[in-house]
């Protein structure tokens, strides 16, 4: 067990995993737009990249918790590593720039066979990233096991996957906005190697300083291990996996709805991206408070899809309005860079931050359901996260891919949604020692509540949406292209392309930017 004679180990520790999460986005962030470079900007391809980075966490976290238990110095082994990280993180710059060199002739061979390369790149920057993004997976189980004792297990999960997440907001933030417009792509991977060797130096420290250290768990009789044997919860694996999956499929159809309105520059997708993990911190950190601690973890978990379900489809009642608060919001804002992103943040918060708060509870509260089944700190740590990332992998992939081009944004958050209420209500009616009566209510309540929100929701008005607000805020006439009449709107997988005709003119617009017409463009 953790040693418990230094209470100041675990806000250091704390400290500590608040850096590394701002490092590990600062490397995703870089090692992105290395790829790209090779892969292509396509969305496919950064969807394949990012897919890859995420499998390496799964199996990295995976790997860790079926092992945390084994680490008897588990700062050290925490130092170790980022150390690890860092060294790649030094590398990295030529070694992902062998990427393209192995695809190249590959795309020869398959002559033509889309869907056979995408998978091939997957593989390819799976394993050029595979050694960073398997530590950074394995580091989340360690940590959290090492620190979270048996009385404080819910809150300390809950307290150290939000500020882990918070550092991922700040690292996303950072190297989005600030480090690679300033510094570039390999000046930025040196800022987050630095970051990542101060983590283990310090992680070094704390451990010579406090030490925390293992006693071995006394080995139970079969008979006894057998009475205490826990059925495994395969409903709330699946929920936490749906929250996943939830999670990302709302963040690609909100940003679809929202590039229109906020632009669709490096920074407003950074600005989006630092928004949703905000709020998954800030719901890590609710599901922290002392008011959880004697609920049914069932409850608990069914509450926060419930309300996640629930948020998001409220944000489509605000949809049609979105350019007149942008236009408000950004007039407000005038000519100052730093107040058009925090209202680019503004308008991101009001449709995707409740969500990502409802979703990023979700996770330390199931893994906290888990342990007594999981039979273990570690994996329950880890195996539920690894559950939770291939939920993402395969969120991202299928809303992205098939979902987004088939039914559109606006019905994909609802048939999300729809997911997430389906999940509650079974994790309702499925609490073990609850009245059935007040189960039946509580997700009759809850279905209700979603069907009247689903059936009275407007539709998206896509001339309202797809106009190009941001241009004619920027040019300081807002109402310069509102008389448009729509000829064409369809969503695919890159972009939604519109055709408008005005007064003067026909525009053809991808995301809301005009990119040909004939009027001036004609030229």
């Amino acid at each position: 067990m953790p040693d418990k004679k230094n209470p100041h180990v675990f806000f250091l520790a704390g400290l500590l995993f608040l850096l590394s999460g701002a490092t590990s986005l600062v490397y995703e962030v870089a090692w992105v737009k290395l790829l790209t470079l090779h892969l292509g900007s396509a969305s496919w391809s950064i969807a394949t990249v990012l897919a890859s980075f995420m499998a390496g966490l799964g199996s990295g976290s995976a790997w860790a918790g079926r092992r945390a238990e084994r680490f008897r110095r588990p700062l050290l082994a925490y130092g170790v590593i980022e150390l690890g990280i860092a060294a790649f993180g030094a590398l990295s710059a030529p070694i992902l720039g062998f990427t393209s060199q192995l695809l190249d002739p590959l795309y020869g061979l398959i002559d033509g066979y889309f869907a056979l390369f995408l998978v091939l790149q997957f593989f390819v920057s799976f394993l050029s990233m595979a050694v960073p993004t398997f530590l950074m997976g394995a580091s989340l189980p360690i940590l959290i096991t090492a620190l979270a004792q048996q009385d404080t297990f819910r809150q300390r999960v809950a307290l150290l996957y939000g500020i882990n997440t918070l550092g991922a907001a700040l690292g996303t933030l950072a190297a989005g906005v600030f480090l690679l417009p300033a510094l570039g792509i390999a000046s930025t991977l040196w800022v987050a190697v630095v970051a990542g060797v101060l983590v283990a130096v310090g992680a070094y420290v704390l451990d010579r300083q406090s030490p925390l250290t293992y006693a071995p768990a006394p080995v139970a009789s079969a008979a006894e291990a057998e009475k205490r044997a826990v059925p495994l919860p395969h409903l709330l694996l699946w929920t936490i996996g749906l929250a996943g999956s939830l999670g990302v499929g709302y963040q690609i159809a909100w940003t679809r709805l929202l590039v229109p309105v906020v632009g669709s520059s490096v920074y407003a997708f950074t600005i989006i991206l630092t928004t949703v993990l905000l709020g998954i911190g800030v719901g890590a950190l609710l599901a922290a408070l002392p008011r959880w601690r004697d609920a049914s973890y069932h409850r608990a978990v069914a509450l926060a899809m419930g309300l996640g379900a629930c948020s998001s489809v409220a944000g489509l009642f605000a949809v049609n309005r979105l350019p007149d608060m942008f236009a408000t919001l950004a007039q407000w804002g005038g000519d100052t860079t730093w107040l058009l992103f925090l209202c680019q943040g503004l308008l991101t918060a009001c449709v995707l931050f409740v969500p990502a708060c409802s979703l990023g509870a979700a996770l330390p509260l199931g893994i906290a359901g888990w342990r007594s089944a999981a039979g273990s700190t570690g994996w329950a740590v880890g195996g539920m996260y690894a559950v939770n990332t291939l939920g993402a992998i395969a969120g991202s992939l299928l809303a992205g891919f098939v979902l987004l081009p088939l039914i559109g944004a606006t019905q994909l958050v609802v048939a999300g949604a729809a997911l997430g209420v389906v999940s509650a209500v079974a994790l309702l009616l499925s609490q073990p020692h609850a009245k059935r009566s007040t189960a039946w209510v509580q997700s009759g309540a809850l279905a209700a509540l979603f069907a009247v929100s689903v059936v009275t929701v407007p539709d998206t008005d896509i001339t309202r949406l797809q106009r190009g607000i941001f241009r004619g805020i920027q040019a300081g006439s807002v109402s310069s292209e509102s008389k448009t009449t729509l000829l064409y709107a369809e969503e695919g997988t890159s972009a939604t392309v519109t055709i408008f005709r005005t007064p003067n003119s026909t525009v053809l617009k991808v995301n809301g930017k005009a990119d040909a017409s004939t009027g001036g463009d004609m030229d």
